[in-house]
């Protein structure tokens, strides 16, 4: 689902409510351009960490994570009246929209407090099936970050535009030619800047990030019933038998057996 606003995009990829005992532990894989939004709705001795940054969660705040960053999110303490109850979502935005973890209290956060109701209507299993509904919430929920997001300077630069624009080009446009040239004519820059923009904006290099994302729609579409050939065709790949091995020296196993194991 696709919301554009006058300096924001945003992508709905998945909404799920979480109910967590208290051996709760999840851990999060690097995912370019992806940011994780959660609204924290009951929680205990919860903690976020990447490594490097480490967040104590608490109840009635909705917190954004930052995109390309393996986390984790586990318990302080052992203790069975531990809970962790969540919504959340992840969403593709422009590059640099969050670079560490970013917490706000309902309480002193009206736009996002506007951005609940949203978050509990698109768990409903209903909402799928009304096109009306779709796009209402699509876009107050689109309209609450902008609100939100529109003071952060990094939205503001000029090369994290064409970072933007390229990224957004990538991700519809996941079956054409990718190479480095014609993305660099998307940001309307020479190939040598552009390879060094993209790297510094993206953490990687653009022939690496093209095939994370095309990997990462591969695995969401071999979730579904389609056939290895259609899913080749829509990520790019001349045919079955190139995806299959571009798929195995990128995830250690062929798409039939990752297929079988989920």
């Amino acid at each position: 689902m696709w919301e554009e606003g006058n300096r924001f995009k945003v992508i709905v990829n998945a909404m799920k409510y979480t109910a967590c005992d208290s051996n709760y532990r999840v851990t999060h894989e690097k995912s370019p351009s992806w940011y994780g939004v959660h609204y924290v709705t009951d929680c205990t001795a919860i903690r976020y960490d990447d490594g490097k940054n480490k967040v104590r969660l608490n109840q009635d705040c909705v917190y954004f994570f930052p995109a390309n960053t393996n986390f984790k999110i586990l318990y302080e303490e052992e203790n069975p009246a531990n809970r962790y109850c969540i919504f959340w979502i992840s969403l593709l935005a422009r590059p640099g929209l969050c670079e560490s973890v970013m917490e706000y209290r309902l309480a002193e956060s009206p736009p996002i407090q506007a951005m609940i109701p949203w978050f509990r209507e698109l768990t409903r299993d209903t909402f799928i099936k009304d096109p009306r509904g779709i796009a209402f919430i699509r876009n107050s929920f689109a309209s609450a970050l902008l609100a939100v997001m529109n003071d952060q300077k990094t939205l503001e630069t000029e090369e994290n535009r064409q970072m933007e624009d390229v990224v957004f080009y990538i991700y519809q446009n996941l079956g054409a030619d990718l190479r480095i040239d014609r993305l660099a004519g998307v940001a309307m820059l020479n190939r040598n800047d552009f390879y060094r923009k993209f790297t510094e904006a993206l953490k990687m290099p653009p022939h690496k990030y093209v095939t994370e994302i095309r990997m990462l729609r591969a695995k969401e579409l071999l979730g579904t019933g389609c056939k290895m050939s259609e899913i080749a065709h829509e990520i790019g790949f001349s045919d079955e038998k190139v995806f299959s091995r571009a798929f195995r020296n990128h995830e250690g196993v062929s798409p039939l057996a990752f297929r079988t194991s989920i």
